[in-house]
C-alpha cells in the first residue's frame, strides 16, 4: 500500500530519477509532488516528465501534484580568462563583464559582501566605480566560470521575475502544472506581476514563494499574504543571511504560514549525505523532526533524488522519520482565529474533533480553503477534501494531513450531504463505531453564505 502521509514529500526529478521506473518506484514508496526544476533541462524533457506522473497518476488512481521550480535571475560569474585560484588577503577586480547581469556594479559600494559558490568563498568591495570593484579576499577557493553569487548587502536592481521566468511560467500552465514555485521573490510586486500575466492569460495557478533573500525576509508578511505557500529555501537563505539565524528564521515563517494557513515547504540538504551514502545522518534526521514538529506542511528532497545515488531509499527514510515524529506530534495547535465565518468553522470542526475523538473530517471543498483553514489547526484526526476539480484535489496534496479524492458534482445542500453520506459508507478505512464530522459551506437562495457541521457514527 502507497504511504498517506500527514507531512507531504516533495522529490526533484533530475538525471538519476527521469524514468517511468523510477519515478513509479519514488511514488510507490510515498512521495506525493514531484518538482521539476526549470534551471536545468528542455522543455522536451519536462513533458516528458509530466507525462509519466500523468500516467503513474491514472494507474495508482491517486493525486500527484508537479511543482515547477522557476529559477528567478541567475546571478553568474562569466569572462574569467582562467579559473582563479584565491586566498584570504588577495585582492581582485571584478568588472561588469564578470557579472551577467552588469548593473549590479553600479550599485555595489565600499564595504559591500560579495559571495561565490554559495557562500564558500567571500569578498568585500575596497574600492568601487561605476564599471569595477577592486575587493579584499577573506575564503580560500577557485574562482570558475559559472560560479553563482549571492550579494546580500544591497537592494538588487534587477527583476526577480525575467522574461525568460514568464516563457517558463506560460511553458507550466500550458502543460497543467499545479504549482509554480518562484525564485528570489523581494516583495508582494513580484507575486501581483506574475498574477496579472496569469490574469492576461485567463489562467490561475498555485504560487509558492521561496523565501532565500534578506529583502524577502523584511517582507515577509506580505509575501505570505499574496503568495499561495511559501518555501523555505535554506540555500540561498544561509548565504544571504548569518548562518546562525536559519533555524530561528525558519521556525518564524513556519509559525506565520500556519496562522494563516499558507501551505509551507521546508527545503535544501535534508538529506544531502544521502546523495552518496545509503544512510543519514543523525544531524540530518534531526532537521527533518524538527521542520516536522516546527509545522511544515512538506519536506522536499532537492540532489538527493535529482542526482543521488539512493533516490528511492531517501524517499523511505522520509517517511520513516515522519511516521515516527507523528507518534510524538503537537497536534491541535492553538492558532489565531481570524474573525471571518470560514474560520469560525474551521475552528470549531477541530474542537469538536478533540471533544468527539473523531476518526475523520470529510470536507466537500470547490477550492480547497476549507480543508487548508482545517488542516493548520493540526487535528489528529483524518482530514478527507472531497473535490469536483482535479487541478484542485492535486494542489491538496501539499496541504499537511490532508487526503483529496476527486468526486462527484452537486448542486444543492441536500445532495451535497447525501452523496458525502455515501462516500462515508463506501469509505474503506471507515469501520463501525467510527465517528466522522462533516462540515460544508453552501449558499442559500438569496446568496448568503452558511455553513453545515455534521456528526455521523457508523
Amino acid at each position: 500500500m502507497i504511504p498517506w502521509n500527514r507531512v507531504k514529500i516533495i522529490g526533484t526529478i533530475g538525471p538519476a530519477t527521469s524514468n517511468y521506473k523510477i519515478i513509479k518506484k519514488l511514488i510507490m514508496a510515498g512521495l506525493d509532488i514531484v518538482r521539476i526544476n526549470f534551471s536545468h533541462g528542455s522543455y522536451s524533457e519536462y513533458k516528458k516528465i509530466i507525462s509519466i506522473v500523468r500516467k503513474i497518476e491514472k494507474e495508482i488512481n491517486r493525486p500527484i501534484g508537479i511543482l515547477a521550480d522557476i529559477p528567478g535571475p541567475k546571478l553568474r560569474i562569466k569572462n574569467f580568462k582562467q579559473e582563479l585560484k584565491v586566498k584570504p588577503g588577495d585582492l581582485i577586480t571584478i568588472n561588469k563583464n564578470n557579472i551577467s547581469y552588469p548593473i549590479i556594479i553600479k550599485a555595489l559600494t565600499k564595504h559591500s559582501a560579495i559571495f561565490i559558490s554559495d557562500g564558500k568563498i567571500k569578498l568585500k568591495v575596497i574600492k568601487s566605480n561605476p564599471t569595477s570593484v577592486l575587493c579584499k579576499v577573506y575564503s580560500d577557493g577557485i574562482i570558475k566560470n559559472g560560479a553563482g553569487l549571492n550579494f546580500p548587502d544591497i537592494d538588487l536592481p534587477i527583476p526577480s521575475i525575467t522574461h525568460k521566468d514568464i516563457q517558463h511560467i506560460r511553458f507550466a500552465i500550458d502543460s497543467d502544472i499545479d504549482f509554480l514555485g518562484l525564485s528570489f521573490i523581494k516583495d508582494a510586486k513580484d507575486l501581483i506581476k506574475v498574477r496579472n500575466f496569469l490574469k492576461k492569460w485567463h489562467k490561475k495557478s498555485f504560487l509558492i514563494a521561496k523565501i532565500e533573500r534578506k529583502s524577502a525576509i523584511k517582507n515577509l508578511n506580505e509575501i505570505i499574504k499574496f503568495s499561495d505557500g511559501i518555501m523555505v529555501a535554506r540555500g540561498d537563505l544561509g548565504v544571504e543571511m548569518p548562518i546562525e539565524k536559519i533555524a530561528i528564521l525558519q521556525k518564524e515563517i513556519i509559525k506565520k504560514c500556519n496562522n494563516l494557513g499558507k501551505p509551507v515547504i521546508t527545503a535544501t540538504q535534508m538529506l544531502e549525505s544521502m546523495i552518496n551514502s545509503p544512510n543519514p545522518t543523525r544531524a540530518e534526521v534531526s532537521d527533518i523532526a524538527n521542520a516536522i514538529l516546527d509545522g511544515t506542511d512538506a519536506i522536499m528532497l532537492s540532489g538527493e533524488t535529482a542526482i543521488g545515488k539512493y533516490p528511492v531509499k531517501s524517499i523511505e527514510m522520509m517517511v520513516k522519520i515522519a511516521k515516527i515524529v507523528e507518534r510524538n506530534y503537537p497536534f491541535n495547535k492553538a492558532v489565531p482565529i481570524n474573525d471571518t465565518l470560514l474560520d469560525i468553522v474551521s475552528s470549531s470542526v477541530s474542537n469538536i474533533s478533540i471533544s468527539y475523538n473523531a476518526k475523520a473530517i470529510v470536507i466537500p471543498t470547490l477550492s480547497g480553503n476549507t480543508a487548508r483553514m482545517v488542516s493548520r489547526y493540526r487535528p489528529s484526526s483524518m482530514i478527507i477534501a472531497l473535490t469536483v476539480d482535479k487541478k484542485i484535489q492535486r494542489q491538496l496534496t501539499l496541504s499537511w494531513g490532508v487526503f483529496p479524492y476527486l468526486t462527484f458534482k452537486y448542486k444543492k445542500t441536500k445532495s451535497i450531504l447525501r452523496k458525502v453520506d455515501t462516500f462515508i459508507e463506501n469509505f474503506k478505512l471507515f469501520k463501525k463505531g467510527d465517528k466522522i464530522i462533516t462540515t460544508a459551506g453552501t449558499l442559500d437562495k438569496k446568496g448568503n453564505l452558511s455553513n453545515i457541521i455534521k456528526i455521523t457514527k457508523m
